[in-house]
């Protein structure tokens, strides 16, 4: 951990407790003793990561969170330029976004730390689809990763190799597509969860994964692979990557010439995507997927008729 950070992390905590009408004791409770909040706030002892947790959950933040506000004084700020960011590279309004980097670097602390991996991230991401500058997009993602301030891979560091497995799919770089999207998924195994926990994004990642299996061929292994992020995503209660991976096990099934589990499963993706307005592109493919597949189910049945 830097060590800025360090000294930083006690203030930090206690002007949230502050400004949550938190006493120490009540802080401490459950978690340590008062006497060592007391010592972490005066800068005096450095938590460790598990204890950091404990104390960010009682706080109401994350630790990733807890981290970033040690970090960056300006948090407030990055946190609605953040935002504003993502929504931005989401849409695909990669010129408007690119701005907002290049304006926004004059505020970004020169030592390495979350809000510059951030920064690298989505300009490295805007530069692959503006600009297609595959190899500057790459450069910049790699920068992003090693700007991490954290001993422990984190839910961002994650959220970066997603980005580099995609863009190698993108260029047809399928292998290193697949190894990339594995280095997360065996991560995530070797990680406390007490700690940090990539489930948000597993679901995303486990789809993606199966789209380049389906590229090359391997539908029964996307199916898998598709099933497994549907096992997170029922866990967390979200339908957000839902659509998609019933979407993907139904182009699989339709690769594998099997129409009609390819039906129920596009069907399913169909009425996860009736329920997001925001999807109604997306909503459109399936639906056409959905006749394009009862066409050729229709050509069977009445081929095997006509015999």
């Amino acid at each position: 951990m830097d060590p800025y950070v360090d000294i930083a992390i006690g203030s930090t905590i206690k002007g949230l407790r502050v400004s949550s009408g938190i006493s120490q004791k009540e802080l401490s409770e459950g978690v340590c003793t008062q006497s060592l909040i007391s010592q972490i706030e005066s800068g005096n002892n450095i938590p460790n990561s598990i204890l950091l947790k404990q104390i960010a959950e009682k706080l109401g933040i994350t630790l990733d969170g807890l981290l970033l506000m040690s970090e960056y004084p300006k948090f407030d700020h990055f946190v609605e330029v953040e935002s504003k960011l993502i929504k931005l590279i989401e849409s695909n309004n990669y010129k408007q976004a690119l701005e907002m980097i290049e304006y926004e670097k004059e505020n970004v602390s020169s030592k390495n730390g979350k809000v510059k991996q951030f920064f690298l991230w989505a300009e490295g991401v805007c530069q692959y689809y503006l600009n297609n500058n595959f190899v500057l997009a790459m450069d910049l993602l790699k920068e992003a990763l090693s700007a991490s301030s954290n001993l422990v891979f984190s839910y961002q560091d994650a959220k970066i190799l997603n980005s580099q497995g995609i863009l190698y799919a993108q260029e047809k770089l399928l292998e290193e597509s697949v190894e990339t999207f594995k280095i997360i998924l065996a991560t995530n195994k070797k990680l406390s969860p007490y700690v940090v926990s990539l489930s948000p994004l597993l679901p995303k990642v486990y789809y993606n994964l199966s789209k380049v299996f389906t590229i090359q061929g391997y539908y029964e292994e996307s199916i898998e692979y598709c099933q497994e992020g549907i096992k997170y995503s029922k866990n967390m209660e979200s339908i957000a990557d839902l659509g998609e991976l019933f979407f993907q096990i139904g182009i699989n099934y339709e690769k594998l010439e099997k129409y009609n589990e390819s039906l129920i499963w596009l069907t399913k993706s169909q009425d996860i995507f009736e329920l997001k307005v925001s999807d109604y592109e997306l909503l459109s493919v399936i639906t056409n997927k959905i006749h394009e597949v009862n066409t050729l189910l229709s050509e069977r049945l009445n081929h095997q008729f006509n015999r």
